[in-house]
Parts: structure tokens; C-alpha cells; sequence
């Protein structure tokens, strides 16, 4: 059997569905048995300095890039994505659409429905796209995969879809074995001018990380003089999020971090107070499981899928009031034991998700279909 995985969202920064894309990638070559697999992209040589699996071989079509493909799929449904991509037996789109296929079998990765439960929170142009293709999609794939069975549950409830052809395989956390020693942690903190305890949060700025409220809680942490540090990316509809920061009252005392070496996070992840995320939707959610894993407390909200994925290993909070989450935060900082607790509850959790058992998962659908 042959399997082509489409690899485009894993070119830019890794996050998210790149994140997810470049990790399931590895982990189906390490369990690839008598079958092949090979990526597609177009432009690969464009990529924002991320490494491709070099051991993967590689596919790509320098005379008809993906986005302009993309167009000609919309306005003609055609031509055939194989025409492209090459020969498989399995075309594997991990980034919520499907375009058309002439022969070959196709599995799509839904990874949430926020387009559905909350478009005023999403990019318009995206919003647009998945609007237009998303019923398409769902006829057009063999097999859908989700990454919760929420977003399984809210695809059945919104479209209809048959559950026999929903598959719910959990991603992975990634493990980089010779990174989770302490180290030099404090030294590539200092180099950030981080200098005080502080909170964490980790995420794309946008607006359904709720990072407006996440302020706000701060604010009323009288008595916690340290930092909040918000690292990621600005994604979309990030306006509010920086009013909310220039109208704080404590805005000296929140910096933002652009994207940063993944050994840095590692290090934040680890000499973090606590972990605070209380995103209003999440399909699955990558940096609470990361930040659990170097063994930092958690204190998230339920929002999506939040509550099944991180339920027994992180404080979870069910309502959005500024005071219930003051007051939940600054009782994990001044109480060492329980903090502790909720360390050690965290990293027990978090190794649960292996990106083994996601491609024994992912491997078994390929030979089903």
C-alpha cells in the first residue's frame, strides 16, 4: 500500500496543524512496515526553516503550486489531486479539506468545528474556505479522522455524518528526551529579561484563547508580583487582545513573546508557576498536555474538548468569572503542596498520548480503507 500525506501546513512556523502534520509524519515512517509513505508539497523549498523529515521521500509539484491548485479546484473541480500529488492508494489531508480525487482512497483530519460553533472568532478569509468546502470534504472522504471525540460528537450534530465513517485517534505529545533535563533553564530565561516568577500562557493570538479575560484575571492577582508572559504568534482578530494589554492596569508586568526556540518554551514550560488557558474552544489542546508533561500545574477551562482531553490532570474551571479564576490561581501559588499535586497528576496524564499509538491508530485506518 501506498500513502501519500499532503504536508503543505507543516512549511511555516510549526503550530497547530503544522505541528501536528510534521509530528504525525515522523511517527508513521518510524511504524511504516511493508507499506510506503511519501509527502507531498509544493514549493518545498519555501519553508520558514523548519527541517522536513529528510528520511520521508518527498513529492512536490513546482509548476502548480498548492494555493493555485486550490483555485482551480473550487472553480472547476479539477484537475484530479493524484494529477498533482502522484500515485497513491491513500491521500491523507490533515488540514480540514478534501479536494477532488479521481481514483485512490481519501482520509481528511478535522481537528475542530470553531468555524461552526463560533465564526465571529475566526479568520474571515478562513472562515470563507471551510465554509465553502467543508460539506464537499465530507462527502468526498473514505474516512474521517478527528482529534477528540467533541469534535467527532459536534460533526455528527452540525452535518450529520455517518459515526461509522468518523475515526477519533488522539494526537501525541512530543517527547525530546535530551531537553527535559533542567539544565541550563534559568539562563535561557534570563536571556528573555525574565527576571520574576511568572504565569504562562502558550497559544496563537486570537481571540478564542480568550486572552482578554486571561488579562483581566491577572489584574486581580494582588498578590502575585511576578509576570504574565504570553507566548505565541499574532494569528488574527488580535486587536482587542492588545487594547486589553495597553488598558491594563499591570501592563508592565505582561510581556508578549513572539514565536521562540523550541528549548526556550521548554524551559518556560518548566520554571512556569502555573500554566493558565482558558481558551473558550479548542479541538484538542496541545499546550496544556505540554506544559503538564514538564510538569507544570495546569489550570484550564473546558472549552471544546479541553475537558475530555485534560480531565485528571489539570484544575479545570467550567465558568468564565474573573473572580472564581483569581481566586483558583492564587490559592495553587501559595499552597506548595498542592502544587505539587498537580505536577505530578499532570506529567502522569500527559505521557498517556504517544505519537506511537497515534500512527499504530493512523496505520490501521490506511489498511482498512
Amino acid at each position: 500500500m501506498r500513502v501519500c500525506l499532503e504536508y503543505q501546513s507543516a512549511l511555516g512556523p510549526l503550530s497547530g496543524v503544522g505541528r501536528y502534520t510534521h509530528q504525525l509524519a515522523n511517527a508513521l515512517f518510524r511504524d511504516i512496515k511493508n507499506d510506503s509513505l511519501y509527502l507531498y508539497c509544493s514549493d518545498p523549498l519555501k519553508r520558514h526553516g523548519n527541517k522536513l523529515p529528510l528520511t520521508i521521500p518527498l513529492s512536490s509539484s513546482q509548476l502548480l503550486p498548492y494555493s493555485f491548485a486550490q483555485k482551480w479546484w473550487n472553480l472547476f473541480n479539477w484537475p484530479g489531486a493524484e494529477r498533482i500529488m502522484g500515485d497513491a492508494d491513500i491521500y491523507h489531508f490533515p488540514n480540514f479539506t478534501v479536494p477532488p480525487l479521481k481514483k485512490g482512497k481519501s482520509i481528511v483530519t478535522i481537528h475542530d468545528v470553531v468555524f461552526e460553533k463560533f465564526p465571529e472568532l475566526v479568520e474571515e478569509k478562513n472562515l470563507a474556505y471551510l465554509t465553502r468546502n467543508m460539506a464537499k470534504t465530507l462527502r468526498r472522504a473514505d474516512a474521517i479522522i478527528t482529534v477528540s471525540k467533541k469534535t467527532s460528537l459536534d460533526l455528527n450534530e452540525l452535518f450529520g455524518i455517518n459515526e461509522d465513517k468518523i475515526v477519533t485517534i488522539y494526537p501525541g505529545i512530543t517527547r525530546k528526551e535530551h531537553q527535559l533535563e533542567k539544565g541550563n533553564d534559568s539562563r535561557l530565561i534570563e536571556q528573555l529579561g525574565v527576571n520574576r516568577p511568572f504565569l504562562l500562557f502558550v497559544s496563537t493570538i486570537e481571540p478564542r484563547k480568550n486572552i482578554s479575560f486571561l488579562i483581566k484575571v491577572f489584574e486581580e492577582l494582588r498578590h502575585f508580583d511576578g509576570e504574565l508572559l504570553i507566548v505565541g504568534s499574532f494569528g488574527w482578530k488580535y486587536e482587542s487582545v492588545l487594547q486589553s494589554y495597553e488598558n491594563s492596569t499591570r501592563r508592565h508586568s505582561i510581556r508578549f513573546l513572539r514565536y521562540i526556540h523550541d528549548d526556550t518554551l521548554q524551559s518556560l514550560y518548566r520554571k512556569a508557576e502555573l500554566f493558565v488557558f482558558p481558551s473558550l474552544y479548542e479541538g484538542f489542546g496541545f499546550p496544556p498536555l505540554e506544559a503538564m508533561l514538564h510538569g507544570t500545574p495546569v489550570i484550564s477551562s473546558t472549552g471544546g474538548a479541553l475537558k475530555e482531553v485534560l480531565q485528571g490532570g489539570a484544575v479545570l474551571l467550567d465558568e468564565y468569572d474573573v473572580e472564581l479564576w483569581r481566586s483558583t490561581v492564587q490559592s495553587l501559588i501559595e499552597d506548595t503542596e498542592k502544587r505539587e499535586y498537580w505536577s505530578k497528576k499532570g506529567m502522569d496524564h500527559a505521557k498517556k498520548f504517544t505519537w506511537e499509538h497515534t500512527a499504530k491508530m493512523q496505520w490501521d485506518v490506511y489498511r482498512g480503507l
